[in-house]
């Protein structure tokens, strides 16, 4: 893979179908996210329009192929956490582990950056050992769990809460 040919574009209107089709790829394959039911593209669309000027999406795309997709959203609605986000990344599943999801994370925290952002969370559910990995070679840390705070396919989740100061 030849890094410089990979492009983080921002996300628009257009781009929900292939949003809500990663993330529903996401959501089948099990223990990825807590989210249990599928998106609709209007339902992509709807959290698209509802993003604040400091809440972002972006598409990776290499070649001519979109191979994922993140987002930037605020961790709160409390005026203290406004220096507060939460990151996500969703690749499509063909393209896990194979060096495309490290530098679009590191794309999303120079955005988170620019944003003027000085605390980025992660919640990952504690079974995802790649996900924990990969944020912590990316400089995360981990702060604690929680302990069967999710449910998903009928049985207690327990999830790792990470940070990173930028």
């Amino acid at each position: 893979m030849a890094e410089n040919q990979l492009r983080y574009l921002p996300a628009t209107l257009d781009d929900a179908p292939k949003i809500s089709e990663i993330l529903n790829e996401n959501i089948s394959v099990g223990m990825v996210t807590l989210w249990e039911r599928t998106f609709s593209v209007d339902e992509i669309e709807a959290i698209l329009q509802a993003f604040n000027h400091r809440e972002k999406a972006y598409m990776l795309s290499y070649g001519n192929e979109i191979l994922g997709w993140g987002w930037i959203r605020k961790y709160h609605e409390k005026e203290g956490y406004a220096y507060t986000c939460e990151t996500s990344v969703f690749l499509r599943r063909e393209y896990v582990n194979r060096g495309f999801g490290s530098p679009f994370k590191k794309f999303i925290l120079e955005e988170c950056k620019r944003l003027g952002y000085h605390h980025v969370h992660a919640k990952i559910i504690a079974t995802n050992e790649i996900s924990i990995a990969y944020n912590l070679k990316l400089g995360y840390t981990i702060v604690g769990t929680q302990n069967e705070v999710g449910f998903k396919d009928g049985r207690w989740v327990d999830v790792v809460i990470m940070q990173k100061l930028l």
